[in-house]
């Protein structure tokens, strides 16, 4: 069975063959296709059982998240290109739209804006969720600019008043 989200612009799930296509890049491991609402409950359990030290287990979650995600995506070369069609593509997933809004391989920084962002659309748990997103980034570009110590932190958040959430990776 294959399930497509607009397969011009974003992603297909082959389950038949197991891969993932994200806008030509095949990604080829196994997927749980989780619904954010279900996420939100796991975040909303977290903060229960560990109240503060969940923002720590999100993003560590997070973080693993996105170097395996880059890792699995990352060619030796064009690198560059597959990170631009990802946050391309990443504006069809139902999360929000992204902006890649500055890349910098000389200085190893990043920094990505999401309009309409998933996390930070209702109450305070889909805010606390964005420890995850703060990990994700992290974790995504230490692999992408080959480099443990980068930092990632959300400089401003739509649940604040903005009309965009934007991180900075550096």
């Amino acid at each position: 069975m294959t399930l497509e989200f607009n397969a011009e612009r974003s992603l297909v799930l082959d389950q038949a063959h197991g891969h993932i296509i994200a806008k030509g890049v095949v990604i080829q491991c196994p997927v749980i296709a989780l619904p954010l609402d279900s996420f939100f409950t796991i975040v909303d359990e977290l903060y229960s059982l560990f109240q503060s030290g969940a923002a720590l287990i999100l993003e560590k979650v997070g973080e693993a998240t996105g170097r395996t995600n880059a890792k699995l995506a990352m060619p030796p070369r064009g690198k560059i290109e597959v990170l631009k069609a990802v946050y391309n593509s990443a504006s069809t997933w139902g999360y929000g739209r992204y902006e890649l809004a500055r890349l910098d391989m000389a200085s190893k920084e990043a920094r990505i804006r999401i309009y309409d962002c998933a996390f930070a659309r209702k109450s305070d748990v889909e805010r606390r969720a964005m420890w995850y997103l703060v990990g994700f980034f992290k974790g995504y570009f230490s692999v992408f600019f080959e480099d443990d110590s980068v930092k990632c932190t959300e400089i401003k958040c739509a649940s604040a008043g903005y009309d965009h959430c934007e991180f900075v990776v550096s």
